[in-house]
């Protein structure tokens, strides 16, 4: 009757550590090959992109909403201490939402309420902690109509996503 327990409890054990390995990795997995894309399709680092019609054409990752004006913002930490990240002023929905590279969403900033220049958010060595010193940072807003996506546009130029040194230490 030993003989079967030890070899079922190693079995047992390692499909246990083998579930849970697997959770952790895929999140990850899958940021890092988002970030690549991102990358390969003139995603700026440290700068968001200005937003741009969905068409299936233009679709790098997933099936966006068409209804939604996307900004994307590629955070590399590796060079700059930390960054300022803000999203402008929105009538109707708009969200900032930092992602770290483990798929987490470490920051979400309601843009209807807020504005660039009176609020940010830090990222990085004083702020919002990020996996491996990389994340991206998605502005959606909420744009049915070509008018509203204009409008979109212009609140995308108080958009911030740059490196923010502190001269007073």
């Amino acid at each position: 009757m030993k003989h079967r327990i030890i070899p079922a409890a190693i079995f047992l054990l390692s499909i246990f550590i083998g579930y849970h390995a697997t959770l952790r990795a895929i999140p990850t997995i899958m940021m890092k090959g988002a970030y690549e894309r991102l990358s390969s399709a003139n995603t700026p680092v440290n700068a968001f992109s200005a937003p741009r019609m969905i068409t299936a054409e233009n679709q790098t990752i997933v099936r966006s909403s068409p209804d939604l004006a996307y900004s994307v913002c590629l955070i590399d930490l590796t060079e700059d201490g930390y960054f300022r990240v803000g999203g402008g002023y929105t009538e109707g929905y708009g969200s900032l939402t930092i992602f770290d590279m483990n798929t987490d969403a470490v920051h979400i900033s309601d843009l209807s309420e807020l504005d660039a220049n009176e609020q940010s958010v830090m990222v990085g060595f004083k702020g919002i902690y990020l996996k491996d010193s990389k994340g991206i940072a998605l502005i959606r807003r909420y744009a049915p109509t070509p008018e509203a996506f204009e409008a979109a546009k212009i609140a995308a130029r108080n958009d911030i996503c740059e490196p923010f040194f502190d001269d007073s230490q």
